[in-house]
């Protein structure tokens, strides 16, 4: 249950897992390589996380990736990258 809840950002799974406070963090360099992906191809993403506060915070980083389906339509799938405590 918090598994499908946490993968779309619902506040009240974020809590219950310890997340729930709002972090003050900044993205840095953030790139793509390709920008334009082929079927089938590779995708490099980098980016660097930047904590504005003035206290340690956890974090959780995920990644959602938008798939084309055949019909046209953009479906996200997300990926767990990193927990940070």
């Amino acid at each position: 249950m918090y598994c499908v809840a946490r993968k779309r950002g619902e506040k009240g799974a974020l809590q219950a897992l310890g997340y729930g406070d709002n972090a003050d963090i900044k993205i840095e360099n953030a790139y793509t390589t390709p920008e334009n992906a082929k079927m089938g191809g590779r995708v490099q993403v980098s980016f660097e996380l930047v904590n504005q506060a003035n206290k340690t915070v956890a974090i959780m980083v995920d990644l959602a990736i938008h798939f084309i389906k055949v019909i046209g339509k953009a479906n996200p799938s997300v990926f767990e990258l990193k927990l940070l405590n």
